[in-house]
């Protein structure tokens, strides 16, 4: 609980807090991607990172630390995982999806 109050007291205070994106959750990434409309490498990495490279989609997903994709459409079948335990680059204090795993977000 400690752990869960200090992160998100650093991530109100750091100014990075959103309430337009919700998690949909960690899902099995596919061959070709499971978002495929925009894509890179972002260093540093994090869910608010991702969330402003990908303005004006309805997704965005983290992976392996330091990816982040964009789409308006998750590509089929979707598959949940429990292994989003990559550490974000640039925020040792969040997940960024995992090897073949990606944490997908969606606009509320």
């Amino acid at each position: 609980m400690k752990k869960t109050t200090f992160s998100c007291l650093v991530l109100f205070l750091s100014g990075v807090v959103s309430d337009n994106y919700e998690r949909f959750g960690c899902v099995n990434e596919l061959p070709g991607g499971i978002l495929r409309a925009k894509a890179a490498n972002l260093t540093p990495n994090s869910p608010w990172h991702c969330q402003a490279f990908c303005t004006g989609y309805r997704y965005f997903g983290l992976e392996y630390g330091i990816l982040c994709f964009c789409g308006n459409t998750l590509g089929q079948p979707i598959t949940t995982s429990s292994e989003c335990t990559m550490p974000c680059d640039g925020s040792g204090l969040l997940n960024c999806g995992g090897n073949g795993t990606i944490d997908i977000y969606q606009r509320q």
